[in-house]
């Protein structure tokens, strides 16, 4: 992709263009799709490699280089796809939705279709894939937080999240599940892969974001699993809110006892605030309207 890029700038100098913002965008984005393993140009992949910039603005003046780009490369290969000029900002179109939280068996599903969905033979990169998945399920942790372990944050019963969101670390505590399967993931480790990341892939680095987030709408799209009532489409940051949710499910019924356990949930999360984790409460089906509604009020009143 970057040979076909520097093609299409060379080009464009030709015709009189100087573009030099243009050349970084298209040199960014060549980069993004040569680190998924992607060879053509998909709206999919556009969507994803878009989706870093932080609003609507930067994503639209980030498109069009690369819908020029698809115009050119389709001439000589049609399966570079054609990509709209225009960016339409889906982040604000209607209500936002509430997150999707996952049923014990999905989480399952999704784990189980990675080797279907994974068009390489590469099973180390498939194992970790289902590995991370599994413990972001089981830990609430976030997809960069897991990316960025290392071997040494491993301490048999937890882990240490260093750096992460506003600069806060924390421990991660694990259930004996958990435990036994990083354990097994470590063991089968082979010996060539000497990369000091707890995660990594057959080219003995950890799996890019958008590599994870990819796959992982893969999975979910071969399962047909979308959207439910008042949800968006499933997402791998709803892990970490279904964890929450059930974390919560758990608790006794009672208002000492729900303002306890959020106030465990909210450092083992690594929440800035608790007020964060309150926003868990409205997602409960099992807790009474009544409970939930006084819970927040109070909470309110204390600030």
């Amino acid at each position: 992709m970057r040979e076909d890029v520097e093609r299409y700038i060379e080009a464009r100098a030709v015709l009189g263009y100087k573009d030099r913002g243009l050349k970084y965008k298209l040199r960014n984005y060549a980069k993004f799709v040569e680190g998924i393993g992607a060879k053509h140009i998909t709206c999919e992949n556009v969507d994803f490699w878009l989706d870093q910039f932080p609003n609507a603005k930067a994503r639209a003046e980030h498109k069009w280089p690369v819908a020029g780009l698809a115009r050119f490369l389709r001439a000589e290969d049609p399966r570079h796809e054609r990509v709209d000029d225009q960016y339409q900002d889906r982040r604000n179109l209607g209500p936002r939705f509430l997150p999707f939280i996952y049923k014990p068996q999905e989480i399952k599903q999704v784990i189980d279709a990675f080797p279907v969905v994974r068009h390489r033979d590469d099973p180390q990169m498939t194992v970790t894939m289902q590995t991370i998945i599994g413990l972001l399920a089981a830990s609430g942790m976030r997809l960069g937080e897991a990316l960025r372990l290392r071997l040494e944050d491993y301490d048999g019963d937890r882990l240490t999240v260093y750096n992460s969101k506003f600069d806060r670390s924390r421990h991660v505590y694990l259930d004996p599940t958990t435990i036994k399967r990083l354990a097994t993931y470590i063991s089968k480790r082979p010996n060539k892969l000497d990369s000091p990341a707890f995660f990594v892939s057959s080219h003995n680095r950890p799996p890019a974001k958008p590599t994870m987030q990819m796959h992982f709408r893969r999975c979910t799209d071969h399962l047909r699993m979308y959207g439910r009532a008042g949800s968006g489409a499933p997402r791998i940051h709803d892990l970490r809110h279904t964890f929450a949710v059930r974390s919560l499910a758990q608790c006794a019924e009672t208002e000492q006892a729900v303002e306890n356990h959020i106030v465990a949930l909210s450092t083992h999360l690594g929440h800035v605030s608790v007020d964060s984790t309150y926003y868990y409460l409205r997602l409960l089906p099992g807790l009474s309207h009544q409970l939930a509604s006084h819970l927040a009020g109070a909470r309110h009143e204390q600030k």
